[in-house]
């Protein structure tokens, strides 16, 4: 609903507040029955709910029952993991190597290869609803507007969210793959940026005097799992300080992680350039071989990109004791990556941030 410029003063003055109040009210924690809480995903069409996957070992099933249940799976197999239970991380590297969650999606898309136009990279009505290219899974677009208004900024951002009503898994792609263009990466460089920005507002705001303890979404959720790894959990609803804590710790990791893979790649470039299979890969992104090679060329200057956004990033971010710097100063007065093993992979924890 839209307010009304014209309005009396008065009148204004008297319902302004009143909304406030009552979006304040909203997400403190507040008893609601079960009829209430509804998945956090638009309603989908009947038409998307029915398409079929045309082969493979789920061929005519329909697509979206055969997701929900992977996925249903899945989430129960997580929401079993509790700190008390788990030892170590090798543990839960192996419990998630074992999953077969990652194989039955790869099934699933095994199955539809023939339903996307691979020439204009389109999938059809009904398809087209529940595919997402950010995560490359199926799922319902999130409503961004169930989150608490200080995380509604995620909305804007190359961010996704899949689950169900109480259980919520993240996936954050400011880089969509490291073959991408460096138009791609400047994109990302804008994105991290934006990302951190957000983020530190939202920890100053805990820091002076913004309730920590709201419900991060309505309805409430419980479990919000990101990078296949790590997990934040709370029966009576995750609050706004813990999805704050778990998005900087997110960030941190993600930053670092690219930061290795383009440092990587680079190291390979020579290789890249030569390897057919890998060209013929990436043309609908470079268009032909020949801009692939020469992208692979001047691949210094992708390092360069993500550097400036990592360095950009903690520039923001310092300050704040939820940080852990990304940069240090060497004894050369030059700045140097704080890089380690862990940092460099997943957060992969269930317990305390940092």
């Amino acid at each position: 609903m839209r307010w009304n410029a014209t309005a009396k003063t008065h009148a204004a003055a008297a319902v302004i507040p009143l909304l406030a109040v009552l979006w304040y009210v909203f997400y403190k924690e507040t008893a609601f029955s079960e009829e209430e809480q509804s998945p956090h995903g638009e309603k989908l069409s009947s038409l998307s709910k029915n398409v079929i996957i045309p082969g493979g070992e789920y061929k005519g099933r329909k697509l979206w029952s055969v997701v929900r249940e992977v996925e249903e799976e899945y989430l129960a197999n997580f929401r079993n993991l509790t700190v008390d239970g788990w030892k170590t991380k090798r543990e839960l590297e192996e419990w998630l190597r074992d999953s077969t969650y990652t194989d039955d999606m790869y099934k699933i898309r095994a199955g539809l290869q023939r339903v996307r136009n691979r020439r204009t990279n389109v999938w059809p009505a009904g398809y087209r609803e529940i595919r997402c290219d950010l995560c490359t899974y199926w799922h319902s677009a999130f409503r961004f507007d169930h989150l608490h208004p200080r995380l509604q900024f995620l909305g804007h951002l190359p961010i996704c969210f899949r689950g169900n009503a109480t259980q919520l898994i993240l996936n954050i792609r400011l880089i969509s793959d490291w073959k991408t263009t460096k138009a791609g990466f400047r994109r990302a460089l804008t994105d991290a940026i934006a990302f951190a920005q957000h983020l530190k507002k939202a920890l100053d705001d805990l820091e002076t005097g913004l309730s920590g303890n709201d419900l991060a979404a309505r309805p409430m959720i419980e479990h919000l799992v990101a990078c296949n790894c790590t997990m934040i959990q709370n029966s009576a609803g995750l609050r706004l300080r813990d999805v704050v804590l778990f998005l900087t710790r997110t960030l941190h990791s993600h930053m670092l992680q690219w930061r290795k893979i383009v440092q990587e790649s680079l190291e390979s470039k020579e290789q890249w350039k030569r390897d057919k299979w890998l060209a013929d890969q990436v043309l609908f992104e470079h268009n032909t071989v020949g801009a692939w090679r020469v992208h692979m060329e001047r691949y210094e200057d992708v390092v360069m990109i993500w550097d400036t956004a990592v360095a950009a990033v903690d520039v923001i971010m310092s300050g704040n004791k939820a940080w852990r710097p990304l940069l240090s100063v060497n004894k050369d007065g030059g700045t140097v990556v704080n890089v380690n093993e862990e940092d460099c992979r997943c957060p992969g924890t269930i317990g305390p941030l940092w």
